[in-house]
């Protein structure tokens, strides 16, 4: 029985881990996803000055 408690813990240290890194991909690509449209948009500007 105390084997399963103990599995059953890192289960749930696991489970935290993987929460928490999801969390962090998440911001990674809503920040990535930011930068991506501020630099289209500087672009756009450039192409349009230079027509």
């Amino acid at each position: 029985m105390a084997a399963d408690g103990a599995g059953a813990a890192a289960f749930q240290a696991q489970i935290v881990a993987l929460t928490k890194m999801s969390a962090e991909a998440t911001e990674r690509s809503v920040m990535l996803r930011t930068v991506t449209t501020n630099l289209q948009t500087v672009k756009k500007v450039a192409d349009e000055r230079v027509q």
